[in-house]
């Protein structure tokens, strides 16, 4: 076999090695929930970004393949006279969803459905295991079969990239990261010193580059980040090119920006978010792009062998730095101030709202980062990084020119919001690939290929051990599902989705902490007050719940209610995971501190079955469902409808206390709750109470619950409580004294 035969050969076999390797972590370490203990074969996503891909995917299945950019489930009613909240991902992701699963598609709702969750999240499980062997070709080009094998795998084994391709996320990024991947790759080849020479090739690898770059931003807007990276790098490479490779560098970079522009001009005209929006798809995009293509066009209609046009040659790049410059600080000051601010704030991870999240925390300091965070996520390979980037620095003649600026782009982001890790994963472990695979040149050559074997087995095994722990103990496991206590807190809350989902109209919505908005607008297609959208929708939807919750006035929550036409409340059992934000939020409303008379802190009893003297649970929610319990003895979470309530009336002197409350069981379970409430009787001698909860039972209507009993001096009796009364406003019956 000649040696070229055999280079391919090898090639080949590493290529699937990576790709068969990365499927293997990626699912070994998937996410994804049981439908019950007991099951193995039926399992959800418990990823709410992916939620609601599922619904955008849904809807368009049932909407002829058009993918809405407003949804009327979102920040309701805030928008309805609009079609809807603006959606704040744009469509090309959910478009390739369409395009690659409507035709397999069923036509019944339900199997539709398990048929969108499955695959949606599945999808990225496979994109990632593709990027992995993406990683692996470029290194491999860049740098032989030994740069292929040691980038390929490390890659395959980094958690930054496994976090969001593994089985069970059906979220965006691992396809915007092998878009990414594809374009920086293309846009390497088309940047070759001897490819420039010639400008058809320029132009077909700047198309090819430039579209995909264009889906990759209709995808995620923050990959224009990355675009930008391509456009100093062509800047530098104005300086550093010889005559004869300007117009080719010229023709690539016009093409690359118009090619970008042409995909995601139609999302900039459906855009809802305005003209000049920078965290939104909108027309500045298509602008930015457009004065890329602009800045290039002079290099294409030069002529290097005529003297004016060389001279011209050797200015221009100064001169298009300082037009660029001033032209940035005119609109920085001006029409593009804000956005630039609000754009900075979020790159930052400093908006004030959305900037307490877990993937918007830094991955280099803060509460939960730091040098631990940043090598579990990154691996060891990090503190490589700098002797890899400075090798191909001295080679950032050749293809390794947009791989530079792109890797200190995304390590800079990725220490200011670990979301940016995941980007970063690819292009540094080709870096790592490169420079690890020219060391190894210095072997000598008989010990060659154990060196090699022996180095590329242990890089991902020493710079990834937590990741390699976790694929060899879940590989060996008993079960695919893990029953943790996790686990049985978000099966516990499909559950209740599901509940929500049959008790309920697209009319009504249902407020609760805003990470449960994407599974309930997918698990209940009920409408949402917050969304895991946060702030984005405004400011108001996102800190209504915790204005609810944090009430000490019932009138002013049901005030709230009422104007949210909210008709369920659901809690999770895990509440307190957000009661910083929500600490955080409200002393902006004068609300710093969490009082334990507000409506949690009385509705929390109430839940746990407990009785506190002077803190009376609300007399307009009723506790109509719960979850499974878990192995810790909690529910998953509870459900309250808002209601009337039914009046009790009971007459007594002026200042006495009327206390009321009602025990039952709920569904035929053996946990039993409890309503207490109090009233103070009023000038004309009637103390007037709101019971929100029945004594019937709600499908036959007989007797389910002991007599509701009351006491107000030394006077104590008991009434019935008819569900009709609670859901109407009338009035308790057969009130009698003991």
């Amino acid at each position: 076999m000649s040696p070229a035969r055999s280079s391919r050969t090898a090639l080949i076999g590493t290529l699937v090695l990576v790709f068969c390797v990365s499927l293997w972590v990626r699912g070994a370490n998937g996410y994804r929930v049981s439908g019950s203990p007991t099951l193995t074969t039926d399992w959800f996503s418990a990823d709410p970004d992916s939620h609601y891909h599922m619904r955008r995917l849904e809807r368009a299945l049932t909407d002829d393949g058009r993918v809405r950019v407003r949804d009327p489930l979102l920040a309701f009613p805030e928008f309805e006279g609009q079609g809807g909240a603006p959606i704040p991902w744009p469509a090309m992701y959910t478009r390739v969803l369409h395009t690659v699963l409507a035709p397999w598609a069923p036509t019944d709702a339900s199997a539709r459905a398990r048929y969108v969750e499955r695959h949606v999240a599945s999808v990225p499980w496979v994109l990632g295991a593709l990027t992995s062997l993406l990683v692996a070709l470029a290194a491999g080009y860049l740098g032989g079969t030994r740069a292929a094998l040691l980038a390929g795998l490390y890659h395959a084994f980094c958690f930054a990239s496994v976090r969001y391709s593994r089985l069970g996320n059906g979220d965006h990024h691992a396809f915007v990261s092998f878009l990414q991947l594809s374009w920086l790759m293309l846009a390497a080849r088309g940047l070759e010193p001897s490819g420039l020479l010639r400008v058809r090739r320029s132009i077909m690898f700047g198309v090819m580059a430039g579209a995909l770059a264009g889906c990759a931003l209709a995808s995620w807007v923050a990959s224009l980040l990355l675009i930008g990276t391509l456009e100093l790098a062509l800047l530098w490479r104005m300086f550093r090119a010889k005559p004869g490779e300007l117009p080719g560098l010229g023709a690539f970079g016009a093409v690359f920006n118009l090619a970008a522009a042409l995909v995601i001009w139609p999302d900039a005209a459906a855009s809802p978010w305005g003209a000049l929006g920078i965290i939104n798809l909108s027309w500045f995009h298509v602008g930015f792009l457009g004065v890329g293509a602009l800045a290039c066009l002079p290099l294409c209609l030069m002529k290097p062998n005529n003297q004016a046009h060389g001279a011209g040659l050797r200015l221009y790049p100064r001169a298009l730095i300082a037009f660029l410059g001033l032209a940035g600080l005119v609109l920085a000051w001006g029409p593009l101030g804000e956005s630039v601010a609000e754009g900075v704030r979020w790159a930052t991870g400093s908006n004030r709202f959305m900037g307490r999240i877990h993937e918007s925390q830094p991955l280099g300091w803060g509460l939960i980062g730091g040098w631990e965070p940043l090598t579990r996520w990154l691996g060891w390979g990090v503190v490589l990084l700098p002797l890899a980037w400075w090798h191909g620095a001295r080679r950032a003649g050749g293809a390794l020119l947009p791989y530079l600026p792109a890797v200190l782009l995304y390590l800079l982001m990725a220490l200011f919001q670990r979301r940016f890790a995941e980007g970063l994963a690819a292009p540094m472990a080709v870096l790592l690939g490169v420079w690890l695979g020219h060391l190894t040149r210095s072997l000598p050559a008989r010990r060659l290929p154990h060196a090699l074997l022996a180095l590329a087995l242990a890089l991902p095994l020493v710079s990834h051990t937590a990741t390699v722990s976790s694929t060899l103990s879940r590989s060996t496991a008993t079960s695919l599902f893990p029953q943790t206590l996790s686990v049985e807190r978000e099966r516990g809350l499909r559950g209740l989705c599901a509940w929500l989902g049959t008790h309920g109209t697209d009319e009504e919505a249902v407020l609760a902490q805003w990470d449960l908005g994407h599974m309930i607008e997918w698990g209940a297609a009920r409408p949402t007050v917050a969304t895991n959208f946060g702030s984005y929708l405004g400011r108001d939807s996102f800190v209504d719940p915790w204005r609810f919750l944090a009430a000490v006035s019932d009138e002013d929550a049901e005030a709230l209610c009422h104007e949210r036409r909210v008709r369920h409340v659901l809690l999770g059992s895990d509440w307190m995971r957000n009661l910083d934000t929500m600490m955080r939020v409200l002393a902006d409303d004068s609300q710093s501190e969490f009082s334990e008379d507000s409506l949690l802190g009385r509705l929390l009893p109430c839940a746990y079955g407990d009785e506190i003297p002077g803190r009376p649970h609300p007399g307009f929610l009723r506790l109509v469902a719960f979850g499974e319990e878990m192995s810790d003895g909690q529910s998953a979470g509870w459900i309250w409808e808002v209601v009337p309530g039914a009046v009790l009336e009971v007459s007594g002197s002026a200042g006495q206390v009327l206390r009321a409350r009602v025990r039952r069981n709920f569904n035929g379970q053996q946990a039993q709750f409890v309503w207490m409430g109090e009233a103070v009787v009023a000038a004309d001698g009637l103390a007037r109470l709101r019971v929100p909860w029945s004594t019937e039972d709600e499908e036959s209507g007989e007797a389910a619950a002991p007599l509701l009993r009351w006491t107000i001096g030394q006077r104590k009796g008991s009434a019935e409580v008819a569900l009709q009364a609670v859901l109407s406003g009338g009035a308790c019956t057969t009130i009698r004294d003991d």
